[in-house]
């Protein structure tokens, strides 16, 4: 190798590895094997979001710190990584922390290849969402009890914004005006409603 490509590829590794141990998101390198893709090197970050030592979690692999129903899924996605059918993909996941809680991430995997195109390693890089998350679940359940609320209602019921497009109806809505089920959507004005109806 040239000494100027040598001095390149250390920068490069240089480069690399400060921005593999930044504290930002968790970084890992996997093995390639679908069943036993190993961890091959975390940064801290990935250590404290999931409670393990560096030690402990280099002696994992990745379905274990996957909640069950999830593993069939990392070995699929693994197994695509491997045979090159996919070079890199991002989903949702959720892992198992040391203490048993589960952490809600988004992952997005790289495979990495050698000179003849064959991957030897993959690149995870583990983003926390779980506040994300639990502002979704907060949202979802709310809006469950704003449902059975107004389902409680005995008379009819139409909910509307300040810009008169409707926001929820109930079901005794529709035993008053069966013909309008169809056009009673969210975000109909209530013009635009009276309008689909010709017997209001």
């Amino acid at each position: 190798m040239k000494p100027e490509d040598e001095a390149n590829a250390g920068a490069s590794l240089e480069l690399f590895n400060a921005a593999f141990e930044q504290d930002a998101t968790g970084m890992a390198l996997r093995a390639v094997d679908p069943q036993h893709s190993l961890w091959l090197r975390v940064n801290q970050k990935l250590c404290d979001m999931l409670g393990y030592t560096r030690e402990e979690l280099l002696k994992l692999t990745s379905l274990d710190v996957s909640v069950p129903e999830d593993r069939p899924i990392v070995i699929e996605f693994n197994e695509k990584l491997r045979t090159g059918e996919l070079d890199s993909y991002s989903r949702e996941k959720q892992y198992v922390r040391k203490d048993g809680t589960t952490l809600w991430t988004n992952i997005c995997l790289t495979a990495v290849h050698d000179a003849d195109g064959k991957p030897t390693q993959i690149i995870a890089i583990i983003q926390d969402i779980s506040e994300r998350k639990a502002a979704e679940e907060a949202l979802k359940k709310s809006e469950e009890t704003l449902r059975s609320a107004i389902e409680s209602i005995p008379q009819s019921f139409a909910l509307y914004d300040a810009d008169d497009k409707l926001i929820v109806v109930n079901e005794n809505y529709f035993k008053v005006r069966p013909d309008l089920r169809k056009f009673a959507k969210p975000g109909i004005t209530f013009k635009e409603l009276l309008e689909k109806s010709d017997k209001w």
